[in-house]
């Protein structure tokens, strides 16, 4: 993304300013309409320190701390590693205000014992997976399936109990072959269709787009077709202009549309509920 308005006797973009943000032209370019309007509206973020894998960069978004700090100098592998418990984390901070914090998507910051879970550290809520990746289509680690019934099923819809101070989970087993993306949206709207609760909102949304799976690509798509380890429903593929020819630049363009669309129906969702002017 271009951003053009900033002024021109800094060295970088000023935290906080309002900037006019536009799709680079080109072949390179990805098509995210939805998420550049949010960026044409919203104050941009440019001051911000990420690593090359992803569980230092979730310790340091969660945290507020370079991850040297936590601990997290490395994937959370299986279920050895997590967060330490003395980390404070940033839904907490809201929580603490008299918020309801949900969480939806991609955890990744350990599982092993119960004070590693999103719910164990200020989540109320949290439906989705644990580890690095998932089949974005069965839900699994390794994309062992058969017929009926899948082994090492990662997705989960935790919710945490005050009373006893722990979390209650479920291993929802239905919607299979429905994409990660579409569950998550879909979660979220239904929870705040039916919510009455008068207290503001926090969401922490972590899309497993765009990411690789971690089963068999899109051939664990019904009938689907192989794009290696990136997975999109085959109707998002076909929907990218002909004038992306390379078969894996298609699939990730593709899987960047399903992305956008998602924080369109997101932000529809707020609006259709009274909360997005708050």
């Amino acid at each position: 993304i271009t951003c053009p308005e900033w002024p021109e006797n800094t060295s970088r973009p000023v935290c906080g300013l309002r900037a006019s943000c536009t799709p680079r032209p080109g072949p390179g370019a990805t098509w995210t309409p939805r998420i550049d309007a949010l960026a044409r509206n919203s104050t941009i973020l440019e001051s911000y320190y990420v690593n090359p894998i992803c569980s230092p960069t979730r310790a340091s978004i969660m945290t507020g701390r370079y991850t040297i700090r936590t601990g997290i100098n490395h994937h959370c592998s299986g279920s050895l590693t997590g967060l330490p418990r003395n980390q404070r984390l940033l839904p907490q901070a809201p929580k603490e205000a008299g918020y309801e914090t949900w969480g939806f998507g991609k955890w990744h910051l350990g599982y092993n014992e119960s004070y590693m879970l999103p719910t164990s550290h200020g989540f109320d809520y949290h439906y989705g997976f644990y580890n690095a990746a998932v089949d974005a289509f069965n839900h699994t680690q390794g994309n062992n399936c058969n017929a009926s019934y899948c082994l090492g099923l990662d997705w989960h819809r935790a919710t945490y109990d005050a009373a006893s101070g722990g979390t209650t989970s479920t291993y929802p087993r239905d919607k299979r072959y429905t994409h990660t993306t579409h569950l998550l949206v879909g979660e979220l709207e239904a929870r705040l269709a039916r919510r009455t609760s008068a207290a503001p909102l926090f969401v922490y949304a972590a899309f497993h787009m765009v990411h690789e799976g971690s089963g068999h690509g899109a051939l664990s798509w019904p009938g689907g077709f192989d794009a290696g380890e990136l997975q999109v429903p085959p109707e998002y593929v076909d929907a990218v202009p002909s004038t992306v020819t390379d078969k894996k630049r298609r699939v990730f363009v593709a899987m960047a549309a399903l992305l956008d669309e998602a924080v369109g129906n997101i932000t529809a969702a707020y609006v259709r509920h009274g909360l997005w002017a708050n």
